[in-house]
């Protein structure tokens, strides 16, 4: 069960924005990376291959997929399932704060020849830090999205419950019979096991479709994708912009990836204002962050990374977020689905602010070092 706040703001509607639109794009190449320091956004291990990075990707036949009836797909690799997607993703980090995109060029960039590379491991991301080369692995796009794809959904739908008029003074939303219409359970198992190695697409689940128009429901489910990638590609862009190194202490590493956590939450919302623009950014940082939950939850903590709860209580600080924010209170549904399903100890009749606060608390006695 998942308490409801007493006030909304609909932010479901606002992501039909088309983030995937910029003029601005970062060089898509393939090649194997400098044997230097990889600095990766939830482990610094380097992958186990690089994987082929041959341009010989054919595109399925995914068109005209719907939120409401996912149709079951051929057998096919995360190559296969999410190559449009990495297709789009070099103008993300460029679209998510628009107002910055020639400041990300012209001054953090430098006109560069930074590129972006995928590669077949499990999932991750990371950045080779002396080649400014970000890489993004099919399967850490795969399991990004999968979350995503339940965030949208879980979202949604404790949208719509809410605005039903038979539900005026309800203080609860009970999701669970559409967690398992919808396979959430399914994404979720999927997005974890990719944590520790790829794996083909199952094929209950529905396959992304990266030309869906931005009004429909897969477009606004992309768009929250590509908006937690921005964040998570940031990060890595942080990393190279300040020339982070691996010939340091354990502590210097550990403050490389806050410093890098601060640079992305930073360059997404310091001039955002405060409309549904910065509703929309901050819960894509809380879906990245949920991820970054989930990969601890799959591989542990390590010595080189911060604790995924202070990296969140960080970024936390910096939403600046009012009484009746709709991110945080969709931020509180997904968090609770995800990580606090069984709990009935949630107080009703809060405000988001307030819900979000307490699931924030919660999160500590979860995940707390």
């Amino acid at each position: 069960m998942i308490g409801m706040g007493q006030d909304r703001l609909e932010l479901i509607d606002w992501l039909h924005n088309p983030l995937a639109k910029s003029k601005s794009k970062l060089h898509v190449q393939r090649r194997k990376p400098f044997d230097g320091w990889i600095a990766g956004f939830a482990t610094n291990e380097r992958p186990v291959e690089y994987g082929n990075m041959r341009e010989d990707y054919e595109p399925g036949m995914n068109a005209g997929l719907g939120m409401a009836n996912a149709r079951v797909s051929s057998s096919r690799s995360t190559k296969d399932a999410t190559h449009s997607l990495f297709k789009v993703a070099c103008s993300s980090p460029f679209a998510i704060a628009p107002e910055r995109a020639a400041e990300l060029k012209m001054q953090v960039m430098n006109t560069e020849d930074w590129t972006l590379n995928p590669s077949e491991t499990e999932a991750n991301f990371w950045v080779v830090v002396p080649d400014k080369s970000i890489y993004l692995s099919y399967a850490g796009l795969a399991s990004l999205w999968c979350l995503s794809r339940v965030a949208f959904t879980t979202i949604y739908m404790a949208s719509q419950i809410s605005r039903d008029p038979d539900a005026k003074g309800v203080d609860q939303v009970d999701l669970g019979q559409v967690w398992t219409e919808r396979h959430l359970d399914k994404y979720v198992a999927y997005a974890r096991r990719l944590v520790t190695s790829d794996e083909a697409w199952p094929e209950v689940l529905q396959v992304p479709d990266a030309t869906a128009a931005s009004d429909s429901g897969e477009g606004r489910l992309n768009n929250l994708f590509l908006g937690a990638l921005s964040w998570i590609m940031l990060h890595e862009i942080g990393h190279a912009h300040y020339q982070h190194s691996k010939w340091v202490g354990a502590d210097q590493r550990v403050r490389q990836e806050y410093e890098a956590d601060a640079f992305a939450t930073s360059w997404i919302l310091e001039k955002a204002g405060n409309g549904i623009d910065r509703e929309y950014r901050v819960l894509a940082i809380i879906v990245a962050l949920a991820w970054l939950f989930l990969h601890e939850q799959v591989k542990g903590g390590g010595k080189d990374h911060p604790a995924a709860i202070l990296r969140f209580r960080e970024a936390v600080a910096a939403f600046e977020l009012g009484p009746r924010s709709p991110a945080a209170e969709n931020g509180v549904y997904l968090l609770k689905a995800l990580f606090d399903p069984i709990s009935e100890d949630m107080p009703a009749g809060m405000k988001s602010h307030e819900a979000f606060d307490w699931m924030a608390t919660r999160m500590e006695e979860l995940f707390g070092q």
